[in-house]
């Protein structure tokens, strides 16, 4: 194979993907609209109450996201999104500059490594829990012991997708659409993008 070649099989393996991508999409869409997954008032009001606090308070908000390419992305995506609410606020004269950049300049992430195992636990949690006054859980916690923590602690905020057995629906500050097992195409990044 020529270079020619390989970028018109690049060209057409790209738009193949695009259109295996968009078919996805279409399909998560519908599935989405099935399972009819809606996230509640109290929760954006809860999540929007937190990033006042740390705004408002000065403290450090720390996102702890998984190791795999859902929890990578859904934490790229989480802090852009915090990012431009940030911004919003500043322009709606909620906030003075200062306390947005000292926001966001305490602003911070971990993605913990594979070999750390799945999820938060009690230990892995008491280990970031001192580097920030507050916490975003992406893509996990809803089924191990820290989820008790989080039901209990206005300052922890859980977004997640995976079965769980635990009752949060009364948790404001937890999202799960998948606590009965039937939702079958669920992402964390797309509790984040709703």
């Amino acid at each position: 194979m020529n270079l020619k070649e390989f970028f018109e099989a690049s060209k057409e393996n790209n738009n193949n993907n695009k259109k295996e991508i968009l078919e996805y999409i279409n399909q998560f869409k519908n599935k989405e609209s099935e399972n009819n997954f809606k996230i509640k008032k109290s929760n954006v009001r809860a999540f929007l109450t937190l990033l006042d606090d740390c705004i408002q308070n000065n403290k450090k908000l720390l996102i702890y996201g998984d190791y795999d390419v859902d929890g990578m992305f859904s934490t790229a995506l989480l802090i852009e999104s915090i990012k431009n609410i940030s911004y919003a606020m500043l322009k709606n004269n909620e906030y003075d500059v200062s306390k947005i950049k000292n926001f966001l300049s305490k602003l911070s992430f971990k993605i913990p490594k594979r070999l750390d195992g799945y999820g938060l636990n009690i230990d892995k949690y008491e280990k970031v829990s001192k580097f920030a006054d507050c916490l975003i859980v992406l893509d996990s916690g809803t089924n191990t012991e820290f989820c008790d923590i989080a039901k209990k602690n206005n300052t922890i905020f859980i977004f997640d997708h995976h079965y769980t057995k635990q009752d949060i629906e009364k948790n404001d500050n937890i999202i799960n659409p998948n606590i009965n097992g039937d939702l079958k195409i669920s992402t964390g990044v797309n509790n984040c993008f709703k």
